[in-house]
């Protein structure tokens, strides 16, 4: 991979201020509207070691553009626009997408920044904003299959915080042949991923390690290996165990946990039951 310095001020009328980070296929930048001044995130697709990388560097970032021009949702960051590189050539122009800029950066940067676990009231607030984002997915029977802490955006330092869900390059639509590849990061994976027989739950899951960090900062719920849960996940956490329960998490917040964490996903509930529980705690 080949992360692009971006050798201009200037693409499309909007003007490069700084990187902001990399990923596998895209690198971000903070970029101004010339026009309004507004300052917004630049998405800028990499270059790749290979043919077949970049083929799939090129599909990740369209899929996401197409996602992105027909979901709009309060806890689901904005697409502003999208288009090719202008300053390439037509066989090597790269897809940008523009997006709403998140001042408060990714979820894991905030609890990097604030050193400690959040208070329960307040990670329940950002959890129920991600459930939001999700079901808003799920209903139009889409799955996300990366949700993390680095996903989560937040945006609104100065006027109260609140959780945008982004990076949908793995964003899958379920249909009734869809054959779901594993996609993600193995720390957030539930246990049926290596099945082929899995769907909306893994965001379930998924979303339940993004609270339980919250509140633990940073630790993972089960007995297990590091080394292990990315060698065979799958058998790591058929077999793995609760670490006893940090002080600080409420009885009724370890009941939701003991649903989001149910290893068989015909007992986890859905994302829209995750919400109806979760009233009952805030």
């Amino acid at each position: 991979m080949q992360v692009p310095s971006v050798s201009f001020d200037v693409i499309n009328n909007y003007r490069v201020l700084r990187k902001l980070g990399a990923g596998t296929f895209g690198t971000a930048f903070q970029v101004e509207n010339n026009t309004t001044s507004e300052r917004c995130v630049l998405k800028y697709q990499n270059d790749m070691d290979s043919g077949q990388m970049q083929h799939r560097a090129n599909q990740d970032m369209l899929r996401e553009i197409e996602f992105l021009k027909s979901n709009k949702h309060p806890f689901i960051v904005k697409q502003i626009e999208a288009f090719r590189d202008p300053y390439q050539g037509e066989h090597d122009r790269k897809n940008c997408i523009i997006l709403e800029y998140a001042d408060g950066g990714s979820l894991e940067k905030v609890l990097e920044k604030n050193g400690k676990a959040f208070k329960e009231q307040e990670a329940l607030r950002w959890f129920a904003q991600i459930c939001l984002g999700l079901s808003h997915l799920h209903r139009k029977n889409f799955v996300h299959r990366d949700i993390k802490l680095e996903n989560i955006l937040i945006k609104g330092i100065e006027t109260g915080r609140f959780a945008l869900i982004s990076d949908f390059g793995s964003v899958k639509r379920l249909t009734a042949d869809t054959l779901l590849t594993v996609a993600g990061t193995p720390q957030y994976f539930a246990p049926e991923i290596f099945t082929a027989e899995f769907d909306h739950k893994i965001d379930v899951w998924a979303a339940g390690i993004v609270l339980y960090e919250l509140l633990t900062n940073r630790d993972y719920p089960f007995i297990v290996s590091e080394k292990l849960l990315k060698v065979n996940p799958l058998h790591c956490l058929q077999k793995a165990e609760f670490k006893p329960w940090p002080s600080n998490i409420s009885v009724e917040c370890r009941e939701l946990f003991m649903k989001l964490f149910e290893k068989d996903p015909k007992r986890r509930p859905s994302i829209d039951e995750v919400l109806q529980y979760h009233q009952s705690l805030v």
